[in-house]
């Protein structure tokens, strides 16, 4: 055996045997002859050494040969039907394809679920708080859809091929182990061959990582504003968390705005706002889909003038990912200059507009993983190569200390958990899929809105309820999306997340016992993130429609009460662990009671509710 140096010169073959005399930074060194002092400025030196030392024996293994075989088989996937569909869903009437049965086209791979609602004395100390509720409680649970979904048949398929190309002592390793090296090259076959790519246990994870590397290495400094459409919550928390600001500039999109639109890309941030905004700021930050704003899709003629623009003041661009191959199929159905293109060849084309970009491996068909992506390129526009250098030895260092995935170990995740990773992959890399979840998301929510009108918005992963219209005598201050929530849970056994006026609005204390907010938001908006795999949409439908008859019979118009949120702290985080005071306990649990009483009906005559396109 013969490595390759990086000066080009080659080195006989090494005793790799470990030897308790030497740590296993300098066993490392002595394996690939490299100077100590190279090896500690940067370790990922030695990583990519490893790397190149274990190809160049000829190893490349049948499992690498069977991933990449999946992912350009899930690449080469065309599908102009679905498309067509989504593209007529969200430029015309934006009303979604059915067939004869209520159903968008398309194989269903879905779970049964059982409907019974569970018996009242058993239910738990009920507080209000979605995320302190046990999960046993509910029917239909669309808190999120990060980690929550089923795997495919075809996703058990290839792991279960792939474990059988793999000795179990090689999926199970901690360093450098199989399924890690070929995650490696998986994501440079899906983002390319320009980034340092670290994984890490989740997209909360990596973001974080992300921020610290950017304060260490000079490239943001404390103080400075982060402007973006609107980010996650969490990621809102991280930033606020480093001691950095956050500014929003999209509006979100409420349901007039959403009918009415000349245009589907309300993810976009208007040029002139965001002119106003980036002189003072350090970091563009472009979320993809815009979560926060409605899981709405940003244009890449959008992004790329901003990001031109941003490098122009020598801002950093900083691409939120988690959704983007959603974004991506929006583009190749809404954009004529993407449809003759795969939905590999877009996304590689939007994360290399940025000079850094994150992931959450969760919202892509699996249960665990994120991961940091520093592009390499961007030397050339903002990030220099000392400070390449200096994120990258932060946060392998981070990752090495505090999560266990540094210099090529298993990432804080199982082999398992890796393999299921490259298996979501490859299904974000089928048009197919990615279109169809998009479209039963954008049916039921479509449904609900023609059978009841009620106010509501669809993303490409979830449904946006606009709860103040739904409450219109609750006062923001006591928080409509948070009370129609608790009705849901208490009523309904389904639970969501507020995301409006108490995670975006700025609420604050203006005057003994009064409260105001300091961004006007067109709608306070409830989510309900549909889980991929897990729900029948004509369940999700019928389920839903008790909301829609109760609306449309005018329970909720004169409700006045709402929830007071304790000890509020504008911190991105806060309800996640909120406390909430009932106001009107008796209004509470009338209206839940008569909800109870409501049937939902059927709702497989979708004839009267949607025309056919």
């Amino acid at each position: 055996m013969v490595l390759q140096i990086s000066n080009g010169h080659a080195e006989p073959e090494v005793n790799l045997k470990p030897s308790s005399n030497f740590s296993a930074m300098e066993r490392l060194r002595q394996m690939l002859k490299l100077p100590a002092a190279r090896a500690k400025q940067n370790p990922r030196i030695v990583e990519d050494h490893i790397t190149k030392a274990v190809q160049s024996t000829g190893m490349e293994s049948d499992a690498w040969m069977f991933v990449d075989e999946r992912l350009r088989e899930c690449n080469s996937v065309r599908d102009k039907a679905i498309l067509d569909d989504v593209q007529k869903y969200f430029w015309t009437e934006r009303k979604p394809h059915v067939v004869g049965n209520g159903r968008v086209s398309g194989d269903d791979n879905h779970a049964a679920v059982n409907g019974n609602t569970p018996e009242t004395d058993k239910d738990p100390e009920f507080n209000f708080n979605p995320f302190s509720i046990p999960a046993s409680y509910f029917n239909i649970d669309l808190l999120t859809d990060s980690g929550t979904s089923k795997l495919t048949e075809e996703q058990n398929q290839f792991k279960q091929a792939y474990f059988e190309k793999v000795p179990s002592i090689e999926v199970f390793s901690y360093a450098c182990s199989t399924p890690r090296r070929d995650l490696e090259k998986a994501m440079k076959f899906c983002f390319g061959e320009q980034f340092n790519f670290y994984p890490a246990l989740q997209g909360r994870a990596a973001e974080k990582m992300l921020l610290t590397a950017l304060l260490k290495s000079g490239v943001l400094e404390k103080g400075c504003c982060v402007v973006s459409n609107r980010p996650f919550d969490t990621t809102k928390g991280h930033i606020l968390g480093h001691g950095l600001t956050v500014k929003e500039l999209t509006p979100l999109s409420s349901p007039e705005t959403y009918y009415s639109s000349d245009t589907p890309f309300l993810g976009d941030i208007d040029p002139a706002v965001f002119d106003s905004e980036i002189g003072s700021a350090g970091c563009l930050l472009m979320t993809m889909t815009d979560n926060g704003g409605g899981g709405q899709p940003v244009s890449l003629k959008n992004l790329k003038l901003l990001a031109d623009r941003a490098h122009a003041q020598r801002k950093l661009v900083w691409i939120d990912g988690c959704r983007v191959y959603e974004n991506a199929c929006f583009l190749k159905a809404l954009d004529p200059d993407y449809s003759d293109k795969s939905l590999n060849e877009i996304v590689k084309e939007i994360v290399d507009i940025g000079d850094v970009f994150t992931v959450s491996f969760k919202k892509m068909y699996s249960h665990s993983g994120g991961g940091i992506f520093i592009n390499r390129k961007t030397n050339s526009r903002i990030l220099t190569q000392q400070q390449i250098d200096s994120m990258d030895f932060t946060i392998m260092s981070i990752t090495t200390a505090d999560y266990g995935n540094g210099f090529m170990s298993y990432s804080g995740l199982t082999g398992d958990g890796i393999v299921e990773i490259m298996s979501g992959m490859a299904l974000c890399l089928n048009e197919a899929v990615v279109a169809r979840r998009i479209l039963e998301v954008c049916y039921v929510g479509s449904m609900l809105h023609h059978r009841f009108n009620l106010p509501i918005i669809s993303g490409g992963h979830a449904l946006y309820i606009a709860a103040d219209r739904i409450l219109p005598c609750i006062e923001t201050a006591h928080c409509p999306a948070e009370y129609l929530n608790a009705i849901m849970m208490k009523a309904l056994r389904i639970r969501g997340c507020g995301l409006g006026n108490l995670v975006y609005g700025g609420r604050h204390v203006s005057g003994p016992g009064e409260v105001a907010y300091s961004k006007q938001l067109p709608m306070d908006s409830l989510r309900l993130a549909v889980p991929r795999e897990v729900y029948e949409q004509e369940y999700l439908l019928q389920a839903l429609s008790t909301l829609g008859r109760a609306y449309q019979k005018g329970l909720f118009e004169h409700l006045s009460g709402g929830l007071t949120p304790l000890d509020y702290v504008d911190n991105g985080f806060y309800h996640f662990g909120a406390k909430y005071h009932l106001n009107e306990e008796d209004e509470f649990n009338d209206v839940v009671s008569r909800m109870r009483g409501l049937d939902s009906g059927t709702v497989t005559d979708t004839a009267t509710f949607c025309s056919i396109m």
